[in-house]
């Protein structure tokens, strides 16, 4: 019995102190169990649903992992957005595994989440400076080339290279900026 109540305490000590969201759920979303993680960022009520402490919503998610596993007792993955208890957009990427009685029946399924909303951020901020530095490739006045740097091989340029050089951008592409030059 000792033995067996120190590993219940290790492997507590485990759930609770692994860096990403944990709950362990029932059918109607019940969530049974959680860690620290968890409860700090969400301080559910006792016998809080999973959508609701999550996201604050009224009803289950129309995408849920949860739902897939109790149906057909495999592990999922998937990632939710959501607004957060503060409001704000927030995004998950998560993954469920079964829990299953003595008698092989699911009775419970584990949910562990990690929150990606700051990757999701700056992979926005990227888009919109890619999408600047475009157009003002595209729309400065002069002809612009960028070239593979040992090769000289042209790996893009605007649309101002025709009405210099007579060239189309896909006549130039993978061609040598040599081209332009006599030997």
């Amino acid at each position: 019995q000792t033995g067996l109540n120190e590993q219940r305490k290790e492997y507590q000590s485990l759930f609770e102190a692994v860096p990403c969201l944990i709950t362990v759920q029932n059918k109607e979303f019940q969530l049974l169990q959680y860690n620290r993680e968890f409860e700090d960022m969400f301080h559910p009520a006792k016998g809080d649903l999973c959508y609701h402490a999550y996201k604050r919503r009224s009803e289950p998610c129309e995408q849920c992992p949860v739902v897939e596993t109790f149906k057909d007792g495999k592990p999922h993955h998937g990632e939710q957005k959501g607004i957060n208890k503060h409001g704000e957009l927030s995004y998950w990427t998560l993954r469920t595994a079964p829990i299953r009685n003595r008698e092989g029946v699911i009775t419970a399924v584990m949910e562990i989440s990690v929150d990606i909303t700051q990757i999701r951020v700056l992979e926005k901020e990227v888009r919109k400076s890619e999408e600047k530095y475009r157009a003002i490739f595209n729309n400065i006045p002069n002809p612009l080339f960028v070239l593979e740097k040992d090769s000289l091989k042209i790996i893009d340029c605007n649309s101002r290279v025709y009405a210099v050089y007579g060239f189309t951008k896909d006549e130039l592409l993978n061609r040598s900026f040599e081209l332009f030059f006599d030997p």
